[in-house]
């Protein structure tokens, strides 16, 4: 709910303030730091390692 009402609040003060090449690059800049935000979470070496001991510890040694 909280991010819906987000986007609705982002949308309306492009629509009102920006002007349609401000607003494109705030869509751009916006939509590339959630994608390399979500990016460095899904490739970062803790999170690998955390899953790799949760599958050793449920499948044993059967995957060596």
């Amino acid at each position: 709910m909280v991010v819906f009402v987000e986007l609705w609040a982002i949308a309306w003060i492009q629509n009102r303030f920006m002007p349609p090449f401000l607003r494109a690059a705030f869509q751009v800049v916006l939509g590339g730091s959630l994608v390399f935000a979500a990016g460095v979470l899904i490739g970062n070496p803790e999170t690998r390692r955390e899953s790799r001991m949760l599958e050793e510890s449920v499948h044993g040694d059967e995957n060596k």
